[in-house]
């Protein structure tokens, strides 16, 4: 368990010792890099020398096992294209699984440090992904992990109006997670609202995503197993509520941040898509279904709390205190899952590669 603190320690302490953006120096940047960068080494050797960490571990070890025994065409139709063609190439070169859940996790802290250093306040966004997302996500459920990586990235670029990359990421996402596909007409509406033909494009696309997912057998399977079964996840209401809160704050706060309309409206609709996520609980006879969907929107939270400081900091009131709650409560979320989450003893204690026991 005390690596789970180290990771969070490490963010945290970066949000209270970080100078503000109009006293930095050119060298505090370049040190803030090298630190990130040193967190990001830390956080993926942590989930590549892990063994039986994650509540997937044994139907993400499963899946090596039966492709690492077929061929590519075979594993290519076993799953998301993208996470089964990676289990095959690793296969051949004979990392296994350890060499998947480093290269997941890598995708996610890569999304999510490149999403925090576009905010005033990365280490505070860093801070904010630590208990969950990149603790319980990265380090357990890796395709969606990775998706969240690439929407991250794909967002970024949008932002940019780096279209092509955009849709490029979410491609990738897609071919890791195919629900995560969902995020894309959310983007995609916020950056052509104002363009006919951009809409009308859009609208295309959305509805050839909607097509695939209609006749996609995992989609059914999503279906049947989730929705008709009207199945339920212990803590989805906690989760969502995770992100109901930042988004929130953003929708209230939004005016006073100085974004430009394209970034404005991308973070407007991925808030209202949240709030529209915690609503489809109290009415969805699966909050699983819901739980599932709500997650690949978790980059608000990221992008939220890299701004929390300029949202609520006004004239006497102090900058250390609002840090100090915002770690407070980050701490507190990893506090209450470590403990008390019903899927906990998946990720504690932690067991790394040499406690392996020869021939599991």
């Amino acid at each position: 368990m005390l690596i789970y603190w180290l990771l969070f320690a490490f963010p945290a302490l970066g949000a209270l010792t970080s100078v503000r953006d109009d006293r930095r120096a050119r060298g505090d940047v370049g040190l803030a890099i090298v630190f990130m960068a040193a967190f990001w080494l830390l956080y993926n050797l942590t989930s590549t020398l892990r063994f039986n960490v994650g509540a997937d571990w044994f139907n993400y070890s499963r899946m090596v096992e039966v492709i690492s025994h077929e061929s590519l065409s075979f594993a290519l139709g076993y799953g998301d294209v993208g996470f089964t063609f990676m289990i095959w190439l690793f296969n051949q070169i004979g990392v296994g699984i350890y060499g998947i859940n480093g290269l997941c996790s890598a995708i996610l802290s890569t999304g999510v440090i490149a999403m925090a250093r576009r905010t005033p306040d990365p280490w505070l966004a860093i801070a904010a992904a630590t208990p969950y997302l990149l603790i319980v996500v990265g380090l357990g459920y890796i395709r969606q992990g990775a998706a969240i990586g690439f929407i991250l990235l794909g967002i970024n670029a949008f932002t940019e109006k780096r279209m092509l990359k955009g849709l490029a990421m979410f491609a990738l996402a897609s071919m890791f997670h195919v629900a995560s596909i969902v995020v894309l007409p959310v983007i995609g509406l916020a950056v052509v609202r104002r363009n006919l033909l951009g809409l009308i494009g859009t609208g295309v696309v959305g509805l050839g995503v909607y097509a695939y997912l209609l006749t996609d057998q995992r989609v059914q399977t999503f279906q049947a197993g989730y929705i008709d079964a009207e199945y339920n996840s212990g803590g989805a209401g906690i989760r969502l509520v995770m992100n109901l809160l930042p988004a929130g704050l953003f929708l209230l706060r939004r005016n006073v941040l100085g974004l430009d309309d394209r970034e404005r409206a991308i973070w407007t609709n991925i808030a209202l898509a949240s709030i529209l996520c915690f609503l489809a609980y109290y009415l969805s006879p699966s909050s699983t279904a819901v739980d599932r969907v709500a997650l690949f929107f978790s980059p608000i939270q990221v992008f939220v709390f890299g701004w929390y400081l300029r949202m609520l900091k006004e004239e006497g009131r102090s900058g250390a205190v609002l840090i100090i709650a915002a770690l407070s409560y980050c701490a507190l979320v990893q506090f209450v899952w470590l403990f008390y989450a019903t899927h906990s003893s998946f990720w504690v204690p932690y067991r790394w590669i040499f406690d392996r026991v020869e021939g599991v």
